[in-house]
């Protein structure tokens, strides 16, 4: 039979030194863990559920409305489903006092116990960038006209007249809205109406298409003698570079009219004549009738820069009562930022 053999003073020595150093290394595990998950400060666990919440909402902030070193106010997306943004707002009043915030449809109430201090302290950047640009509707005004004369020209039952125009209008225009025309004229024939059409006007000046308005001129109201008067033609949103026509019909076996001219034609105003009722059009461009033709421009203008700024971070330092120093958390706005 064999014996077994015991272990030696050395051996359980030995043995003893490798578990004293296994138990202490545990035990220095066991202290450090402790450190790292002890809890906060009593006064820290009582901030901990007001700054998580601030710089959650903070970081979710569309736009700033205020930014002060005692509150901060900003916008939210709408939580609620009333079709605006939601608002919140923090505010200290001073020592002696919680912090409060106030949230859409909801009271002002306290977050915090009362602290000794608090402050919110942005940074922020300043953007420029493009503005949109802005459209608008000059008053009405001559946008073309002719007010010299050298003589007359007679409409008549077999001659009509008719007068190409081309508006000069400003810088930027995008349309024009014709309102009226004045012509100089006079009634010489016995009766009858002079009758005012407005076309389109072609590549060539000449009148096209079918007629855009009319209006109807007494020859009871105009005298013998040359006097500006009023033809109500109407017509909006034309293209810049669309031109039109003021066609003048003598309407009457005897009816006549005498309209002033200047030998001031040119590429955006000239006299037209027909004598077969329209069908075809002589262009004298170096001729136009006198005439002022009132109307408006919309004009497309630049916007010119805005700036905007934006915020980047938000420092949040709440002191508790009687602590010598500040709980600070840094809140850092994901959603934009502006400052409204």
């Amino acid at each position: 039979m064999m014996r077994r053999r015991a272990f030696t003073i050395i051996e359980l020595a030995v043995s003893s030194v490798v578990v004293a150093l296994i138990m202490g290394s545990i035990v220095s595990v066991m202290t450090l863990t402790t450190r790292v998950v002890a809890p906060g400060t009593p006064a820290e666990n009582d901030l901990a559920p007001a700054m998580a919440r601030m710089t959650e909402e903070i970081a979710e902030a569309r736009t700033f409305r205020s930014l002060e070193a005692d509150g901060i106010t900003f916008t939210l997306a709408d939580r609620n489903a009333d079709g605006s943004a939601d608002v919140v707002a923090y505010d200290w009043p001073g020592a002696g006092s919680p912090l409060y915030v106030t949230r859409a449809a909801r009271n002002r109430s306290a977050v915090t116990p009362v602290l000794d201090g608090a402050r919110f302290i942005a940074t922020t950047t300043t953007t420029s960038e493009a503005a949109p640009d802005n459209l608008e509707r000059r008053a009405t005004s001559a946008l073309a006209s002719n007010s010299s004369s050298n003589g007359t020209v007679s409409a008549n039952s077999s001659v009509r007249l008719s007068q190409y125009v081309l508006p000069t209008l400003p810088a930027g225009a995008i349309s024009w809205s014709l309102e009226r025309i004045e012509f100089s004229m006079a009634n010489v024939g016995l009766g009858g109406t002079l009758d005012a059409y407005l076309y389109l006007a072609d590549a060539q000046g000449k009148p096209t298409g079918s007629e855009l308005d009319r209006e109807n001129v007494s020859s009871g109201l105009l005298s013998i003698t040359l006097g500006w008067k009023s033809v109500d033609l109407s017509k909006p949103d034309l293209a810049p570079t669309q031109g039109v026509n003021v066609v003048l019909v003598a309407a009457g076996s005897t009816a006549s009219f005498n309209i002033s001219f200047a030998n001031e034609g040119s590429p955006s105003m000239a006299l037209l004549v027909s004598s077969d009722s329209g069908a075809t059009w002589a262009v004298s461009p170096v001729v136009s009738l006198t005439f002022r033709v009132y109307g408006t421009a919309l004009v497309r203008a630049s916007g010119g820069t805005t700036t905007r700024d934006f915020v980047e971070t938000v420092n949040i330092e709440l002191t508790p009562e009687g602590a010598d120093q500040p709980i600070i958390m840094t809140a850092v706005p994901a959603m934009g930022g502006v400052v409204e």
